[in-house]
């Protein structure tokens, strides 16, 4: 890998802070471009309906429900999401946590590890481990709020997934993701390490329907705005372009 970044004409990051961690490792400045990644919005339906996805979830009628997508391992920041959840169970004793995804194979036993956690923390009963899904879009339409205040996210996909989704986002502001979410628009980011600060965002959403309705909009038109294959298409053409000039 290094020798072909050492030699490439070109090197492109999925983001501003992906880009700038090629330059701090050494590669050429004027080699190194960033173009965001996207995905497809027409495969994101938010008008789903959000009954299904909270049934095969066991969420209770009247539920707060938050959902987290991801592969679990240490730097996704699931144990200090349910840190922040321990404090979110104090206004909303019923409130659910849906933790979707499955080990990641370099930190088998994650789960184990954050089931033991939810139990020490005294939510057990709140958190949901559901493994890997094939029905993202219907949990997505399920909940009220999607968080994922992971620590090394280069820009985050399911950030622009639940936005296209029309969900709010709780995050951290750190890597690429206040690239993907705009803080006080679409979603709320807070320092990390800081778990009052995003227990304090999570309650923010869960307390307004009006404001999470309003960062939902915003999310979607910033999808179809910047995070489509033919903006990211373009990007690339003009990329090629400058390289043949």
């Amino acid at each position: 890998v290094n020798w072909a970044f050492g030699r490439a004409d070109a090197i492109v990051g999925v983001s501003g802070h992906t880009a700038s961690s090629f330059v701090e490792a050494g590669y050429r400045a004027d080699r190194v471009h960033a173009v965001l990644n996207a995905i497809e919005p027409s495969r994101w339906d938010p008008s789903l309906d959000s009954a299904p996805g909270r049934v095969s979830l066991g969420v209770p009628d009247g539920a707060p429900l938050i959902v987290s997508v991801a592969r679990l391992f240490r730097g996704k920041g699931h144990f200090e999401l349910l840190s922040a959840l321990a404090l979110v169970k104090r206004k909303y004793p019923l409130v659910r946590l849906a933790i979707v995804g499955s080990d990641y194979p370099a930190d088998s036993g994650t789960t184990r590890i954050l089931e033991e956690h939810a139990s020490e923390l005294g939510i057990a009963e709140n958190v949901i481990f559901t493994g890997q899904r094939s029905d993202v879009a219907a949990l997505l339409a399920a909940c009220d709020v999607f968080s994922l205040p992971s620590f090394v996210e280069p820009f985050g996909l399911v950030f622009a997934e639940a936005m296209a989704m029309k969900r709010p986002v709780v995050a951290l502001n750190n890597g690429g993701t206040p690239e993907a979410v705009e803080h006080g628009k679409c979603g709320l980011l807070s320092p990390p390490g800081d778990i009052d600060a995003l227990a304090a965002n999570l309650l923010r959403l869960l307390d307004d329907p009006a404001l999470r309705a309003q960062f939902g909009e915003h999310g979607r038109a910033r999808v179809e705005q910047h995070f489509t294959p033919q903006r990211m298409a373009s990007d690339f053409a003009a990329l090629y372009a400058r390289m043949l000039a």
